[in-house]
């Protein structure tokens, strides 16, 4: 079976010796990006909209010194197998992908770290599959199957952008509109990043089909609740953290994730935005060798091997920084 051809941001990858391939799941074949010892812990990193796994890029070398790191385009993104329809992207089918690359890649569990979408499902993962999630962090993120008690109020207005992603072959004209300028403006104000990033997510929002895919997520998603509820457990019985940015245009911290998470902590960081995992700022830099102990470990002595800098840059990137409060 041919893939796609690789992209701009690929061959980034492939330069640096990142491991590129794609996995056999039930869906078809999920490309990603991966890095780190192959026995080592399993660590999932899970991309929002609109991008794809290159949103990890820095934070794939550093958590691979101990984790065996994995970056996927999410079903429908970049170079990952793109199926037809909107009932395609539901939270079953999506969910079903993110434990096809647990066994895949692991011993059946894994730690979750995902941004918007990725974060998003991630919760949705954790709360159906606790049994295979070691620990969970997410950020910036609102939880997919509790939406009513979340889209209330200022949140409601903030998020009018799904609301207009439920309308068909609209919203991809808008977005294509000048070259994606709209997807191009939303990287601007990032720290590091600049226009040889913007052209390899260009390369992944070009490939046919691809866009329509990933705006396939909010019209599942708006289909599925305008229906009934979801019929799930009321909270999430996995160790998760939870990371918030003030200055999110889009979201407002989720009081109805933070109670249904289990030991859960929501951090605000004073001027953060909500492209934490697009963030490449040099100078946020941490590390983070043991930055997910369980509480066990650091309460019966054992010390990190490697100590770990508290949230203070507004620019710190969310897989370390929320990592770091996981213990």
């Amino acid at each position: 079976m041919s893939h796609p051809e690789p992209g701009p941001a690929e061959r980034w990858a492939d330069e640096r010796g990142f491991e590129v391939g794609f996995a056999d799941c039930s869906v078809g074949p999920i490309h990603y990006v991966a890095a780190g010892p192959t026995r080592g812990p399993l660590l999932l990193l899970l991309h929002g909209f609109p991008d794809c796994w290159y949103t990890w890029r820095d934070h794939i070398a550093p958590l691979a010194e101990t984790y065996r790191v994995v970056a996927p385009d999410l079903r429908g993104y970049n170079r990952s197998t793109r199926p037809e329809g909107v009932d395609a992207y539901r939270l079953d089918g999506l969910r079903t992908d993110v434990c096809d690359l647990i066994d895949r890649f692991g011993d059946g569990t894994a730690t979750l770290v995902g941004h918007d979408w990725g974060g998003s499902l991630a919760l949705s993962v954790a709360r159906h599959h606790p049994d295979r999630i070691e620990r969970l962090a997410v950020a910036n993120t609102l939880d997919p199957e509790r939406l009513p008690a979340q889209l209330r109020g200022r949140q409601l207005l903030r998020s009018w952008y799904a609301g207009l992603f439920q309308l068909p072959w609209l919203p991809e004209r808008l977005l294509r509109a000048r070259e994606y300028r709209a997807l191009r403006e939303m990287y601007r104000p990032l720290s590091g990043h600049d226009d040889t990033d913007t052209e390899r997510y260009l390369g992944a929002w070009r490939r046919e089909g691809g866009l329509t895919a990933s705006l396939n997520y909010y019209r599942a998603l708006g289909r599925r609740t305008l229906r009934r509820p979801f019929d799930a457990p009321d909270r999430i019985a996995v160790p998760t953290k939870l990371l918030w940015g003030t200055d999110d245009v889009a979201l407002r911290p989720s009081r109805a994730a933070r109670a249904r998470a289990t030991g859960s902590t929501s951090i605000s960081p004073s001027g953060s935005g909500r492209s934490y995992a697009r963030s490449s700022d040099k100078a946020s830099q941490t590390r983070v060798e043991s930055s997910i102990a369980p509480r066990s470990q650091v309460s019966a002595g054992r010390q990190p091997r490697r100590s770990i800098r508290s949230l203070s840059s507004s620019k710190r990137r969310p897989a370390i920084s929320v990592l770091s409060r996981m213990r």
